[in-house]
């Protein structure tokens, strides 16, 4: 079987499909989503992606995301295989749980935007037991489901720090003060109204959501690149985001720190220059955790990765952090 040649993008917006594998749960439980959650969050801080909307049910996630740097393989590989390391530890599973490789539709056009928008948030209301409530109960319902983005574009007292809502809600004619309402209003309608055009094209399972001739535009590119690119796995519409030299990027961090290039691979224990090179390794070199650690002496991924987490809670309360690494950023983007 051919592999399913994967659009990589840069500055695209993506709806994301994942299905568990058989249709099966992937989630039990409360502490499931939230892992989930988690990880999305660290893996979207990680790679520079931009999260707009999500819906977590039983068996299957959406997402709605942009990813500016033209990574949404690393990005998708780095939340799902998290994920599926903390499932099959928790609940003594093995063997795949996703339903093969996910799947990614491109989307162009703000009114698809709008309808995509609507067609995620509108996922819980979708199962049969939901269906047979009256419209009211429908509503309620809706609005307290807990495990998708919409009670924080409805309420800004509900708004994640993983979401941006601006995008999405600017996309509407009103007042910035009417927003939340107007977004609410605009996806009840929903059920009440459907959106058959929108409806029709989704059940169609297009690579591109947007005009006729945005589709036709994908599915040539996709033929176009099936022809050149034969078997590869994952290949770009434009060029990939220029990813900076690793040895340019430890020079630039061993230097803000004050530490020389040999001493970032010992264990630097009063300074967070080995965990935001290796931040800055992932975002800027496109190099996975594991790589990234091993360039400035962390013997496995795991110990990357909590080398990050520690990084990130200490950048919450110390300005002084937030700020040189904001400095480090600015030189790298400046790297040849």
């Amino acid at each position: 079987m051919a592999r399913k040649l994967r659009f990589q993008y840069e500055g695209a917006i993506y709806h994301i499909t994942v299905r568990g594998n058989g249709r099966r749960k992937i989630f039990f439980d409360e502490s499931d989503r939230d892992r989930l959650l988690w990880r999305l969050a660290e893996s979207a801080d990680t790679y520079d992606v931009r999260v707009y909307s999500y819906c977590l049910m039983d068996n299957h996630i959406h997402l709605l995301l942009e990813t500016p740097r033209a990574n949404i393989s690393r990005f998708m590989q780095s939340l799902l295989t998290g994920y599926t390391v903390y499932f099959n530890l928790r609940h003594r599973h093995s063997g795949h749980l996703f339903q093969g490789r996910y799947g990614a539709q491109l989307v162009n056009g703000d009114s698809y935007l709008l309808s995509l928008s609507r067609y995620i948030h509108l996922n819980p209301v979708h199962i049969k037991t939901v269906q047979d409530l009256d419209q009211k109960q429908q509503v309620q319902y809706l609005r307290s489901y807990k495990w998708s983005s919409y009670r924080g574009y409805i309420d800004e007292k509900r708004a994640s720090e993983l979401i941006e809502y601006g995008p999405i809600l600017g996309l509407l004619k009103c007042p910035k003060r009417a927003r939340a309402r107007e977004y609410r209003k605009f996806v009840e309608r929903g059920l009440i109204h459907t959106d058959d055009e929108f409806s029709e094209l989704m059940q169609m399972k297009p690579r591109g959501i947007g005009s006729i001739e945005f589709r036709s535009w994908v599915d040539a590119e996709y033929r176009k690149l099936r022809e050149n690119q034969g078997s590869k796995e994952d290949v770009s519409f434009r060029q990939e985001a220029h990813l900076r030299d690793v040895d340019g990027i430890i020079r630039v961090v061993a230097e803000s720190f004050s530490v020389s290039e040999d001493e970032m691979q010992l264990p630097l224990r009063r300074t967070m220059a080995r965990p935001v090179a290796v931040q800055m390794l992932c975002k800027y070199a496109g190099l996975t955790q594991r790589d990234a650690g091993s360039r400035v002496g962390y013997q496995t991924g795991a110990a990357a990765s909590l080398q990050i987490k520690r990084l990130r809670e200490t950048s919450k309360n110390d300005n002084a952090l937030i700020g040189k690494t904001a400095r480090i950023e600015k030189q790298i983007r400046k790297l040849d």
